[in-house]
């Protein structure tokens, strides 16, 4: 498959199957993984054990999207996540390091400060943040997602058939990319899945998402503990990963895939694990399970 080349002589090689974004919060009131401290080096940490865990990038955002939660300025959101993705950069040289902000300004201070990817999860914009992207040798996620931010979009007849209509978009959107030398080459798309869309549109979304593959480009899916799969399994936030781990399950067989994911480690094992039992990996004869992992750990 076709490496995504990147900044700092970092890509996106989709050889070896999926790839998984982990999710790093510098902020205190996520709606999914709510803490008490986001001080820069307890963030740091977190991202550190997420790659250690198996994550092939890092998206550093600095406000929850949750209506429930008043937005932030731009300095204070520049406060939050600029010190962190210098400090990652630095850090983790070799991983390719995202910036989930749907602001231009806060944008080019993440790729000055050493960002690669640029995650802009409302469906405005687009063309500026492209430019930018070509300009400092990044990628852009152009995500569907027709609501201003902070809103809660869900209305049963917005689409006609909602994988079409996305699709739909995204091709109008790679059109009017077309225009900017790179920009389309450079491009990743992201149905988003619980975004303006309600959790049965989001659950077709995810039935038919090999149709997307047919933009040519990488897909992005943020499916860890979304509200679709805490209603199919009445399940709150913290209790999701069962449900995310089967979405991750349905949806890995497809084209260029980028997952994006809290809980890293299981999702990483769970692909390891089904690597081997597809045929892309084997096990020796003489395998044998090592004296130290026959218990749990202390």
């Amino acid at each position: 498959m076709t490496d995504l080349l990147l900044q700092r002589g970092l890509r996106l090689n989709f050889d070896d199957g999926p790839l998984i974004m982990g999710v790093v919060n510098a902020n205190t009131d996520s709606f999914s993984d709510p803490r008490s401290d986001s001080s820069p080096q307890l963030v740091i940490d977190h991202a550190a054990s997420l790659v250690s865990g198996g994550a092939d990038l890092l998206d550093v955002g600095g406000q929850t999207a949750s209506p429930a939660v008043p937005e932030i300025g731009v300095d204070e959101e520049l406060e939050r996540v600029i010190p962190v993705i210098e400090a990652l950069a630095e850090a983790l040289p070799h991983v390719p390091l995202s910036v989930d902000s749907y602001r231009v300004e806060v944008a080019e201070a993440a790729l000055r400060a050493g960002a690669s990817v640029l995650n802009n999860i409302i469906g405005a914009q687009h063309v500026a943040f492209a430019t930018l992207a070509v300009r400092y040798g990044a990628a852009h996620v152009i995500t569907h997602n027709p609501g201003a931010p902070k809103t809660k979009l869900l209305e049963n007849e917005r689409y006609d058939d909602v994988v079409t209509d996305v699709g739909d978009y995204f091709r109008l959107q790679l059109a009017e990319l077309s225009q900017v030398a790179g920009a389309v080459d450079a491009t990743i798309v992201d149905p988003g899945v619980d975004l303006a869309k309600t959790p049965a549109q989001s659950l077709e979304l995810l039935r038919r998402a090999e149709e997307f593959d047919e933009l040519g480009v990488p897909v992005l899916m943020a499916i860890s503990r979304k509200d679709v799969i805490g209603v199919m399994t009445q399940s709150p936030p913290d209790e999701r990963l069962a449900g995310t781990l089967a979405a991750l399950g349905h949806l890995r067989r497809g084209g260029r895939r980028i997952f994006r994911l809290h809980d890293v480690a299981e999702a990483r094992r769970y692909l390891m694990v089904t690597r081997h039992l597809d045929g892309f990996e084997s096990l020796a004869p003489d395998a044998r399970l090592a004296t130290e992992l026959r218990r749990r750990r202390a």
